[in-house]
């Protein structure tokens, strides 16, 4: 099993602050295509995700066409917010591996929480602001 992955880096922009939603009938500005809504990364968004490629990159010494630390192997990450000094630390660590016979399609976690802490707003907290911890865990069961 290989070491963990940990990283400190400047606070990427928020994903929602990051993107623009184009509307029913508009024309996809990369493809040309008409969709009926798509999201299209900001500027900024686009530039933090290269930055922080690049670096993540460069403290793994993984070059060129290498594989990724954890080509197959399920992962555990934690990423912490350092509100004061604008930074993330990110760590990630394998995890066993999925239980035999498992053949199920799995959903990204990180999508989860946006359409949940929405909901909730207004109705178990003021603002999804206040939400200082989010622990998402995948279950093969």
């Amino acid at each position: 099993m290989r070491e963990p992955f940990k990283i400190t880096l400047p606070a990427p922009p928020s994903g929602k602050n990051g993107q623009r939603i184009l509307g029913h009938g508009a024309k996809c500005p990369t493809c040309g295509k008409r969709e009926t809504l798509f999201v299209k990364k900001s500027a900024e968004a686009t530039a933090a995700e290269e930055s922080i490629h690049r670096a993540a990159r460069f403290h793994t010494g993984i070059g060129g066409d290498m594989s990724p630390l954890f080509p197959s192997e399920d992962v555990t990450t934690l990423i912490t917010y350092h509100a004061r000094s604008g930074t993330i630390e990110v760590e990630v660590y394998p995890v066993c591996d999925r239980p035999d016979g498992f053949t199920g399609r799995t959903r990204d976690l990180h999508n989860i929480p946006d359409v949940l802490l929405d909901a909730l707003q207004g109705v178990v907290f003021t603002n999804d602001n206040q939400v200082r911890r989010i622990a998402l865990v995948r279950d093969l069961d």
